[in-house]
């Protein structure tokens, strides 16, 4: 799965197979696409014994530790 990340053809491919799962249908609302910001931290796991796929939603950890 290395770069096949970067193919837009992959990545719609991702996503049809979602939203296969929820059911053939999925609605996003703009209040959704709002919502995601940039400390939202989202991971893909690659299974290769499975040949699965893992997407997370993780929480961002920031250091408290004082660099000076």
């Amino acid at each position: 799965m290395d770069k096949s990340l970067d193919n837009k053809a992959t990545l719609f491919t991702l996503l049809a197979a979602i939203i296969k799962k929820s059911g053939d249908s999925m609605t996003i609302t703009e209040d959704d696409l709002i919502s995601v910001t940039k400390s939202d931290k989202m991971i893909l796991y690659y299974d290769k014994k499975n040949k699965e796929i893992l997407l997370k939603l993780v929480p961002v950890v920031t250091s408290t530790k004082n660099l000076n």
